[in-house]
């Protein structure tokens, strides 16, 4: 009763509210009819957006920085279908049988195969190519194109993680392409390696060479200007050090629904504040671009947040699954 009675006011604060929960998918038009008087055509009935919840817009375009959150998939695809089932959640292949992947780590393609796209988020999100049905992956490292960046201004989402950190995480998680690619066992030269590597994908220049194995082009000087400007294209921005309390900027600013599994971390290693990776063995190295954009990225957060006033108690309402001091 009190769950039911939290969901009921957190729906009250948001512009969006949800009624009907299916998705409206365009159409094309057909030829219209002319009227048996007059013989002009009648008017043209506007068009449905595609991706719709009640007229408004669920196109989503995830800006997937490594290590910055797969979870974040769940939430992202019951905010594009809300009438997904409520048991549907990205697995963790660790735990539970993933029949259509052979790696541990590949849940979100897993997720894809018994979600098809097609079926369940047909115009909803941004496709990339990839390793998933039909070979796309839309949740996928893809960098922003220019093309991609007009057809979805407005629609991003990303969290955004300190690149220190990012980078820790990074040489734990893709051992194998650190050392079969570049046999690096030092975790500063694999952050001098990964340098720039968000604010390459905001501006589209290069594929996460920690994922891809692709050799770093050297040359190539992360544009930061650009990387940064597309910022303002984004409709949300969270952080990966501040986990829920982005989950409930999510769900203020889109007027979703709380879901069971949405702050769920399936890869829980040193995601948190209070679980941070020791950075000695970076000797202090900086990262020069990705540091700068992790600072307007976390500007741009807080100022949602203070312009919303979130408060831990007003975030748990929205979000009963998550205790209010877990709120930081």
């Amino acid at each position: 009763m009190l769950r039911s009675i939290c969901l009921f006011f957190a729906f009250g604060w948001s512009s969006n509210i949800l009624g009907s929960q299916a998705i409206n998918i365009a159409k094309p038009h057909s030829k219209d009819l002319k009227s048996s008087d007059e013989g002009d055509e009648a008017p043209e009935k506007k068009k449905p957006e595609a991706c719709s919840v009640d007229g408004q817009s669920r196109r989503v375009a995830w800006v997937h920085i490594p290590k910055t959150g797969t979870s974040l998939g769940t939430m992202i695809a019951h905010y594009a279908n809300p009438s997904l089932p409520t048991s549907a959640a990205i697995p963790d292949c660790q735990h539970e049988v993933c029949t259509h992947v052979s790696e541990k780590n590949l849940g979100q393609i897993e997720f894809q195969y018994r979600y098809p796209t097609q079926r369940w988020f047909k115009d909803c999100f941004w496709m990339k190519g990839g390793n998933g049905p039909d070979r796309t992956d839309w949740m996928s490292h893809k960098p922003i194109t220019d093309e991609t960046y007009q057809s979805f201004e407005g629609r991003f989402i990303g969290f955004f993680r300190n690149p220190r950190q990012r980078a820790l995480s990074s040489f734990y998680s893709f051992e194998d392409i650190r050392l079969d690619h570049y046999g690096i066992t030092s975790e500063e030269k694999w952050a001098r390696l990964i340098e720039g590597t968000a604010t390459k994908m905001l501006a589209g220049q290069q594929f996460p060479i920690e994922v891809s194995g692709k050799p770093n082009d050297e040359e190539m000087v992360p544009d930061l200007k650009l990387a940064i400007s597309r910022l303002d294209g984004f409709m949300m921005i969270g952080l990966v050090e501040h986990y829920e309390l982005s989950v409930c900027l999510f769900h203020w600013m889109t007027g979703s629904a709380w879901g069971a599994h949405d702050a769920e971390n399936m890869r829980q290693r040193r995601a948190r504040i209070d679980e941070e990776w020791d950075e000695t063995g970076l000797n202090g190295f900086v990262d020069r671009y990705d540091a700068r954009l992790y600072i307007e990225a976390k500007k741009r957060f807080w100022n949602a947040i203070h312009e919303h006033g979130l408060t831990n108690q007003k975030c748990h309402s929205l979000c009963p699954g998550i205790e209010e001091t877990e709120f930081i």
